[in-house]
């Protein structure tokens, strides 16, 4: 009700952020909000640049409503709609909103927060193929920053992600943190999912973060992503944090040795991960050859899981 009475005051107002996190929208108060976002002309559309409706409890019906809202107002750029227990059904409004059909119905969206949803594979790949540019498909350019956190996306779903950055040259930053990386439907696996990442990203010029914490990649599966990493040079944060890459020394001395070919990486991150103290002796040893100047800008951060001492840093 009280979402319902705040979607009609909004029409025709400008407003910075609106942030309703763990009110009770629902379908109604969603169809609301929707019509004050586009109310059937542009002039009495609301001038809201960000809206958060985290933990709303949408629903696909809401979903739905809130997408055709967004999808044609022209001023919003901020959406946060994670956790609110979205499903694949509910992925294939919002992929429809992401995809331009004429001036009247464009996002001009540039940051997507769809973390805690459980969209599952066949979800997150309908929202990669909205965002995939293809020929003779209309391409959405406004995005920049999409987070897929925590959405069950599975091998599946990290593959479609894969495919979409090998051309889609918009996406400035990727979160897929807290993905279920096991095999899927189709039969790919995590190896298949890094190895398709690591094929996209010497193709990709637009990508700077790339987040992949807490999705219990081994060491293996961190050798299958590092060759893509080297021939990107538009990277700059890698965040492997939380994983399960336990390296030897031979294994992190190989990776510190190709990654130097890299001089636009500036952060890698491996804190909290179960690393042994040969790779400390490898950082010291790369510190040791490195210490003559020019620096290329390189950084490595890692904290040993569980520990409560400060992060190593390597400065190549």
């Amino acid at each position: 009700f009280e979402a319902m009475i705040i979607g009609g005051c909004l029409v025709g107002t400008a407003i910075d952020k609106l942030d309703l996190t763990g009110a009770l929208i629902q379908e109604r108060g969603a169809q609301s909000i929707a019509y004050s976002l586009h109310p059937g002309l542009d002039y009495n559309a609301t001038r809201m640049r960000e809206l958060v409706l985290a933990d709303t409890h949408l629903g696909t019906f809401g979903a739905g409503h809130l997408s055709n809202g967004v999808a044609r107002n022209r001023h919003l750029e901020v959406l946060d709609i994670s956790g609110c227990e979205l499903s694949d059904v509910a992925a294939a409004h919002i992929a429809r909103m992401l995809v331009p059909q004429g001036d009247h119905f464009q996002s001009q969206l540039s940051t997507l927060v769809l973390a805690r949803n459980p969209f599952g594979p066949r979800g997150v790949q309908l929202i990669a193929e909205a965002l995939a540019v293809l020929p003779g498909k209309a391409t959405n350019t406004a995005l920049t920053a999409l987070d897929l956190s925590g959405c069950n996306a599975g091998a599946d779903g990290v593959f479609a992600v894969a495919q979409m950055l090998r051309n889609n040259q918009h996406l400035t930053l990727v979160t897929l943190d807290k993905n279920t990386l096991m095999e899927d439907a189709k039969g790919h696996t995590v190896m298949d999912a890094l190895h398709a990442l690591s094929e996209a990203l010497p193709h990709n010029v637009s990508l700077q973060t790339l987040s992949l914490k807490g999705n219990s990649l081994t060491t293996a599966a961190l050798q299958n992503l590092i060759p893509g990493v080297v021939q990107n040079f538009g990277l700059k944060t890698l965040d492997l944090r939380e994983n399960l890459v336990g390296m030897q020394y031979a294994v992190c001395k190989e990776m510190l040795d190709r990654l130097n070919a890299n001089t636009s990486l500036s952060r890698l991150d491996l804190g909290s991960n179960p690393v042994g103290h040969g790779v400390m002796a490898a950082i010291q040893e790369r510190e040791r050859k490195l210490s003559a100047p020019p620096p290329t800008n390189t950084a490595l951060m890692m904290q040993p899981k569980g520990s409560k001492g400060s992060k190593g840093t390597l400065q190549t």
